[in-house]
């Protein structure tokens, strides 16, 4: 019985290996190479330092983190030269453009060398990763035991996209953990708390944007009993813009210019880069609705209800579909409550013809980047010559696209099917009775 439990745990660990082993021994050293064929250093936590360099410009030198000098000198460390926008290879700026009261966030890292930044950032960011999926579980009240909530956690954060935030050391984690906290404060009334940790989230707004615009008609809905989510949310917010303005009276206007330019050099959203402009168009506007449809069927539910517990992950995942650069593959951690919520419902829904369907399809799509990386990696520690196509080599991420769409399509389809079977959206039921 033992060695029967175990088996999902070695599996995972082989896994979540060979996918660190593709990463750092294969993948990485690959994209290095092509940056040096380009002229371009590699700077390991690159996405982190036009931030603490915008706050050490701004705290230190009272100069705009947005300017274009302060661009020009974070490419100088970054790249090794100033990039040329012209050349679409070195089309990503790397400008500071987030809005400025991040600078408040990293200000006491101001006074130090960036290497205490990024060693602080280089422990934190997986803890988390992992507190973050803790406090969904805790907060949707999920039934995962504490091997699978493990397993889930190891793949998560051995995954391309987790590996890939990790090494950058992508502001998006902290997001994460920001919006994580918030649903933990809010299943446990605590709505304050839970409008500072919301607050703290908009450092990336088109993340936060959709989730908020949820939790803003939820608290409406049954506003003396909750208003408190939103004087919070407003309170904080406009504390940390007041602060930012008094700093640098201009930020607004120069953060939009910043927003305007990078839609310029970025690829489109994952909708219109996969599906292109009217398509992509079309479905970015059907995923709105849905998530409107959703949000309003939920706005009298409580925290710890499953309906409202779907509505929320749902909300995140739109996002990352349709309003994030479509190779921001590090906004991908942002489906993972969707997973953690789909993961503890796995009998219930295969039990029906169409999810189980659908379901196996989405699990195939994901484990085959854990499972082909896993392969490739030990073919290229037997024989090299053998995965030098470039076809072989990138075959791992190939799923890595549509792995959002995967989660989107099960967790809308298993939404829809819990409505029509008059799931009671008040109460947590077993997930048994979810799909009956």
């Amino acid at each position: 019985m033992m060695a029967h439990k175990a088996r999902p745990v070695v599996l995972s660990v082989i896994l979540a290996a060979g996918m660190a082993g593709y990463y750092f021994q294969i993948f990485l050293p690959r994209a290095r190479a092509t940056r040096a064929a380009h002229n371009i250093a590699f700077f390991y936590a690159e996405d982190m330092y036009p931030y603490w360099f915008g706050t050490r410009e701004l705290l230190l030198h009272h100069r705009s983190p947005y300017s274009e000098e302060s661009t020009r000198q974070i490419q100088a460390v970054l790249y090794g030269r100033v990039l040329d926008p012209q050349n679409p290879y070195e089309r990503d700026q790397h400008r500071f453009s987030y809005p400025l009261y991040i600078a408040l966030l990293l200000a006491p890292f101001a006074w130090f060398p960036f290497w205490v930044l990024r060693a602080c950032a280089a422990a934190a960011l997986p803890l988390f990763v992992v507190f973050g999926a803790v406090l969904w579980k805790r907060a949707m009240r999920l039934t995962l035991t504490r091997t699978q909530l493990g397993i889930a956690c190891v793949l998560a954060l051995c995954s391309y996209s987790l590996l890939d935030a990790l090494v950058t050391q992508q502001v998006t984690i902290l997001v994460f953990f920001a919006l994580s906290l918030a649903v933990w404060f809010l299943a446990n009334k605590r709505f304050g708390l839970s409008g500072i940790a919301l607050a703290i989230a908009t450092i990336k707004p088109q993340l936060a944007i959709v989730p908020i615009c949820f939790l803003l008609l939820w608290t409406l809905s049954r506003w003396p009993q909750r208003r408190n989510l939103v004087r919070s949310l407003a309170i904080c917010t406009g504390v940390l813009a007041a602060v930012s303005m008094f700093l640098l009276p201009s930020w607004p206007i120069e953060w939009w210019h910043t927003i305007v330019s990078y839609r310029h050099y970025t690829v489109p959203p994952l909708t219109v880069y996969i599906l292109g402009g009217i398509v992509g168009t079309l479905m970015n506007a059907f995923l709105l609705l849905l998530a409107i449809w959703f949000s309003w069927r939920s706005r009298h539910d409580e925290p710890t209800s499953h309906r409202f517990a779907s509505t929320l992950a749902f909300t995140c995942i739109v996002p990352v579909v349709s309003l994030s650069t479509g190779n921001a593959v590090y906004d991908h951690i942002m489906i993972l409550p969707a997973l953690l919520l789909l993961l503890s419902q796995w009998r219930s829904m295969s039990a029906r013809g169409v999810m189980r369907i659908l379901l196996w399809t989405s699990a195939a799509v994901f484990a085959w980047q854990p499972a082909s990386a896993t392969i490739v990696f030990l073919i290229n520690v037997i024989s090299p010559t053998l995965i030098r196509p470039a076809t072989l080599l990138s075959a791992p991420l190939r799923t890595q696209p549509s792995m959002p769409f995967a989660v989107l399509a099960v967790l809308g389809l298993q939404m829809v099917a819990s409505s029509r079977h008059g799931v009671d959206a008040g109460s947590r039921r077993p997930s048994s009775e979810l799909i009956q």
